[in-house]
Parts: structure tokens; sequence; C-alpha cells
């Protein structure tokens, strides 16, 4: 299994996990020492250095776009709108080349 899809999977497990211990009576503490038994310290690391990486994008695009905003309030909503569509292709990119290389 690619650590990749193990991420996925850990984070799905913790997302899901209180529902399945309300409904099944399962004992947490024994779920979490499994989810740390298959998880690898690379996927934490690079789990880390992805979300810094996304967060400054993010940031750094959002303030760009609203540093040079003009025309009151209607140019503030296509700031807006602009900033979130280049925000998101960017961390769509980074997120690939960042999979690529910590992977």
């Amino acid at each position: 299994m690619s650590s990749g899809k193990l991420e996925e999977q850990v984070r799905a497990n913790f997302a899901s996990s209180p529902e399945y211990y309300i409904e099944n009576g399962a004992n947490p503490v024994a779920y979490v020492d499994r989810t740390f038994q298959f998880m690898d310290v690379g996927d934490l690391f690079s789990g880390v250095v992805k979300s810094a990486v996304f967060g400054f994008l993010l940031a750094a695009i959002g303030c760009q776009q609203g540093f040079y905003t003009t025309g009151g309030a209607e140019g503030v909503g296509r700031s807006t709108t602009a900033a979130v569509v280049v925000a998101s292709i960017a961390i769509l990119i980074s997120d690939f080349f960042l999979t690529r290389l910590l992977f």
C-alpha cells in the first residue's frame, strides 16, 4: 500500500472514529494503537510539509490579490473570487509536485 493511500485512510479513520465508537462500542485506545501501528513517520512529515506549503500559498495569494484590489465592494468581490480560483489551482499543482517529491 502506498503511503499516500495510507494517509488518506488514517484521516478517514480519525474522522469517522467517534461515530464508530458510539455505534459499536469499540475501544478507543485499541483503535488509536492500531492506527499508529500502521502509520509511518514519513506520512506525518509529508502531511506537515504539505500543510505548510498550502498555508503559505493560500496566504500569499490572498494577500497579493487583496493588496491590488480596487473598485470598492465590487472589486473586493472580484479579487476574492480570483484569489480562491488561483489558490485552488496553485494548491492542486503544488500537491501533485509535493506528492511526487515526498513519496
